[in-house]
């Protein structure tokens, strides 16, 4: 394994990282892809694909325990655009730093992506949303960092904070024309009544919210829970990326019981697996519908 086993990455290890995939790929890719937990399979759309184990990579962290599965990266082509896909996302609770959590986004922008697109899974407050329901995230609170923990500014390379020197704007996060290309796609799909819009909440975990966490959370106004998206969408931001998140409904936290058990996670895995076959189709027409500069 070439990864290393610290967690924390170091500054320099983007561009190590960056220049060993500049030699094992002919591609430039505009667009970033990150398939979430249980969405592996959206990845089967790539085509001429070129599949780099995350753990071969010089300078990755590694994690201090037999991971369930690798995190791979994936070069090729969607709807005839060079893309660049995550297969996994990695998590706060797993043990890994935030700066790992974020690090394949430095490495999707240090190759010279611009528009980055998040497929993930979230649990639903809000009552209007089904399980298999699509949402777009249209904004979200980041709970760890208002409270001044887990900045996924942290620890940014020196080529990143030279984007902006001041504190990000997280205003707009999430592209408003990316989102209507996303619904006219969704339509053409024939899924177009699968789609809502939503507030997205990002707690760090791994323990789920006790009773009263999720009635302070839903006074707040949110559509959706989830303990990912929102590091990777913080730090595309800061690398100036048009982004766009979906995520899948998979369980419902409305109604006087609220609170996970322990067939969430089943119920996560098989909401996801049904709906391969729609995110394959909807990613394909958005990846060809949309236009990146040359």
């Amino acid at each position: 394994m070439s990864g290393t086993n610290s967690l924390r990455p170091k500054d320099n290890d983007v561009n190590t990282i960056a220049n060993y995939l500049r030699k094992k790929t002919r591609l430039s890719p505009k667009i970033g892809l990150v398939c979430g937990k249980g969405l592996d399979a959206v990845a089967n759309i790539i085509q001429k694909k070129q599949v780099i184990s995350c753990s071969s990579l010089p300078c990755f962290p590694s994690p201090n325990y037999k991971a369930t599965s690798d995190h791979d990266l994936i070069f090729g082509l969607v709807s005839g655009k060079p893309v660049i896909c995550i297969q996994g996302q990695y998590h706060m609770y797993e043990g890994f730093s935030i700066e790992t959590v974020i690090l394949p986004i430095k490495i999707m922008f240090a190759l010279g992506v611009e528009i980055l697109l998040t497929i993930g899974v979230s649990r639903s407050l809000n009552p209007d949303f089904d399980i298999g329901d699509i949402v777009l995230v249209k904004d979200h609170i980041n709970l760890p960092s208002l409270c001044g923990t887990d900045s996924a500014c942290y620890g940014t390379t020196k080529q990143t904070r030279q984007l902006n020197g001041t504190p990000i704007v997280k205003s707009n996060a999430y592209d408003v024309r990316l989102r209507s290309v996303v619904e006219s796609s969704a339509r053409t799909c024939g899924i177009g009544e699968l789609i809502r819009q939503g507030t997205l909440m990002f707690v760090s975990g791994p323990s789920l919210e006790s009773n009263a966490e999720l009635r302070f959370i839903r006074t707040l106004g949110m559509d959706m829970l989830a303990m990912d998206t929102v590091p990777e969408v913080t730090m595309g931001m800061h690398c100036n990326m048009r982004i766009c998140a979906l995520l899948i409904i998979t369980y419902k936290d409305v109604g006087s019981e609220i609170g996970g058990d322990v067939s969430m996670e089943h119920q996560m895995l098989e909401t996801a697996r049904v709906r391969i076959t729609d995110l394959q189709s909807l990613v394909c027409n958005v990846i060809g519908t949309i236009t990146v500069e040359s």
